[in-house]
């Protein structure tokens, strides 16, 4: 299960379990949360990425100075 977790204005921070991301960001607009983050591994934001809703991303740069020592990517993107 991958985890959803947001903050509503009214009942605060609000934990639910989710069977994959579309059921998480459901449940986060049943909240009426009004920004939804996915924060994941590889497979996770492939999957968050091809939603029609997915239109921004906040990426951070962890080297300039070359490739780091890793297994997994960031899936590749137009954005």
């Amino acid at each position: 299960s991958d985890v959803a977790s947001f903050k509503t204005r009214n009942e605060g921070v609000r934990v639910e379990a989710a069977s994959n991301v579309t059921e998480a960001i459901a449940l986060a607009q049943q909240a009426a949360c009004p920004f939804v983050y996915i924060l994941g591994g590889a497979k996770v934001y492939e999957e968050g990425m091809q939603l029609a809703s997915c239109h921004t991303a906040f990426l951070t740069v962890l080297s300039e100075h070359g490739p780091m020592p890793c297994d997994a990517f960031f899936p590749r993107t137009s954005f």
